[in-house]
């Protein structure tokens, strides 16, 4: 077994010379980069301390072979972070090297982004480092380990809400059904008509005590104590105070509480008058408006439709038409196409993470978020809940309006391309909901409960309308 000899002399300010079997070399610098000088050349090494990633990159000229020098870059006992560097690595020690301190540290700071993906960034410049390899050495660190323990809170914090985002924005298009309300029946339109009364003001009282000559006494006889001066005859000298001031007092301070009684009852008067007016008008609106849901007249029907329809304010793009005849009302939904419905949704992970679908086809992965895509299948049953559910919710609203209206007939159209290719209205579903059968129904599935009723419709098992004939 051979006899390794190594010793090594320090000259001050970071260099030293090494002694070994095979001769002797100068080392300069610090830890984390430093120069070496020796018979078979110069080198320089630059690494981030603790991490165990550094580079040697030979810069001066050897004595060596050719040959001899091809079998040392390529012997096992060089570590992998010197022996095979990819570029994209190599460019990220290249981005480094000009922020280490001189201890070989390099200043980061680490966060989230918006998905909740670790980030560490360089303090001086802000550039981000990106490269794998060395975000895995950069991990090992004491003070990394610790700051990324600190985010942990904060980053399933920031998963929650892409969670609850994506579902809310989900939700309000596919669960429009669930917003229905419900039926209002004849008999309630004239219970809330007969119980309708005209409110009126209440005045309110001006509570402010009028001023006595006991309560101006009182604040007579503690001025007195402040005033009078003297220890003999205060007594006396106090009363006179109170006796001179009291009478005048007495008329000022009434003279300015019934001032400010007056005010107060003239704003009282004029707030009547005017609330009793705006109440007055709202009395007679809802009492209109009661009466008009009671109507059997098809006009005045289709005109509360109408009414309702230009105030409504839905996420869905969505237009109609409306016909009134004898209590039926025929309503034509312009509907939005599948393209319009959110594009991302998110699932919870076994391990807590969060996985945010989407249709792009293609897969993403950074950090701790998947990025996925749905299946046709997945869209088409979301597109058909929510173009089924708009029928459901329309329907109740409708009836809502006006008790005379007997049956909805709701048929659902879209923009599709005929056989010549232009762009032609194809009708994909058209039902029929009589008044007293919808306020019974309970809809929990839109897909479902549309079979209740009579309806024309084409629905394939992966959720693709075919096109009908409307009633």
């Amino acid at each position: 077994m051979g006899v390794r000899f190594h010793k090594s002399v320090s000259l001050g300010k970071g260099a030293r010379i090494n002694f070994s079997k095979s001769g002797s070399n100068l080392s300069v610098g610090h830890r984390g980069a430093s120069l070496n000088l020796s018979r078979r050349g110069t080198c320089s090494t630059f690494g981030i301390p603790g991490t165990g990633l550094s580079v040697r990159t030979k810069i001066g000229g050897s004595t060596r072979s050719h040959k001899s020098a091809m079998s040392h870059r390529s012997s096992p006992s060089r570590t992998s972070a010197t022996r095979n560097i990819s570029p994209a690595r190599q460019q990220t020690i290249d981005m480094l090297r000009p922020h280490a301190r001189p201890d070989g540290t390099i200043p980061l700071k680490v966060g989230l982004n918006d998905n909740g993906e670790v980030t560490y960034t360089l303090e001086e410049t802000g550039e981000q480092i990106t490269d794998k390899a060395v975000i895995r050495e950069l991990r090992k660190l004491p003070e990394i380990k610790s700051e990324l323990l600190d985010l942990e809170a904060k980053q399933r914090q920031v998963w929650r809400e892409l969670q609850e985002k994506s579902e809310e924005a989900s939700r309000e298009f596919i669960d429009i059904y669930k917003l229905a309300p419900k039926v209002v029946t004849a008999r309630a339109f004239n219970q809330r008509l007969a119980k309708l009364k005209p409110e009126t003001y209440k005045r309110k009282n001006f509570e402010l005590p009028k001023p006595t000559e006991d309560s101006v006494r009182s604040t007579l006889e503690a001025e007195a104590w402040e005033s009078v001066k003297g220890i003999f005859g205060r007594k006396k000298k106090e009363r006179e105070f109170v006796e001179a001031s009291l009478a005048k007092r007495l008329a000022d301070e009434q003279a300015r509480w019934e001032e400010k009684r007056s005010g107060f009852e003239a704003e009282q008067d004029e707030l009547e008058r005017s609330e009793n007016e705006r109440l007055s008008g709202e009395y007679e609106l809802e009492k209109a408006s009661l009466e008009a849901s009671l109507s059997d007249d098809d006009e005045v029907m289709a005109g509360l439709v109408e009414d309702w329809l230009s105030d409504l304010t839905i996420p869905a793009d969505v237009s109609a038409q409306i016909d009134c005849e004898g209590g039926h009302l025929y309503l034509d939904l312009d509907l939005p196409e599948i393209e319009g419905l959110p594009q991302t949704t998110t699932k919870q992970l076994k391990s807590g993470q969060v996985k945010v679908v989407n249709k792009t086809q293609k897969q993403l992965k950074s950090g701790q978020v998947k990025v996925v895509n749905k299946t046709q299948k997945q869209l088409k049953q979301e597109y058909a809940t929510c173009v089924l559910g708009m029928a459901f919710f329309m329907a109740a609203n409708i009836f809502d309006l006006n008790a005379n209206i007997l049956e909805v007939t709701a048929s659902g159209y879209t923009q599709r391309r005929d056989r010549n290719g232009d762009m032609a209205d194809e009708y994909i579903y058209s039902v029929r909901f009589p008044r007293e059968q919808f306020r019974k129904t309970a809809v929990k599935d839109p897909i479902e409960d549309i079979n209740g009723f009579e309806n024309r419709m084409k629905l394939g098992s992966t959720f693709a309308f075919g096109k009908i004939k409307p009633y």
